[in-house]
């Protein structure tokens, strides 16, 4: 709700000076399913964060395995080599810092959560919104 309210109250002042305001959201689809340990390892080395927590996130996305139970069926478990545990309150964080460099480019114009983006921008014509935006 807070990203709502903040969009809302800036796209009342852009409208309240005849600007043109455009926005762009974006799902990402299985954004959880997709997220490469080592690679969010490194953008969190860059990003400064202590050793101890990088040991953590490391333990926590490896050597995951997978089976599924349905009645009284139950198939092989599978090893998970990427992605993060789906229903893990870690696992939208740990997404959030795999894409903090993307998203830190404009942070003035750039609402996330999770893998919900809204980006938008306030002008005067809605052809420069969309060459600022793409």
């Amino acid at each position: 709700m807070d990203l709502v309210t903040a969009f809302t109250a800036d796209a009342e002042a852009a409208l309240a000076v005849k600007k043109e305001v455009t926005m762009i959201t974006i799902d990402v689809q299985g954004a959880f399913d997709i997220l490469l340990a080592k690679r969010l390892l490194t953008r969190m080395t860059k990003q400064g964060w202590p050793l101890p927590l990088l040991t953590l996130v490391r333990s926590f996305l490896s050597d995951r395995k997978v089976r599924v139970r349905l009645e009284k069926a139950i198939t092989p478990e599978y090893k998970i080599t990427y992605g993060t545990p789906q229903g893990s309150p870690l696992s939208p964080v740990l997404y959030m810092l795999y894409l903090a460099e993307l998203l830190s480019q404009d942070t003035t114009l750039r609402f996330k959560y999770a893998d919900d983006i809204c980006l938008y921008r306030a002008i005067t014509s809605l052809d420069t919104n969309i060459e600022l935006l793409i």
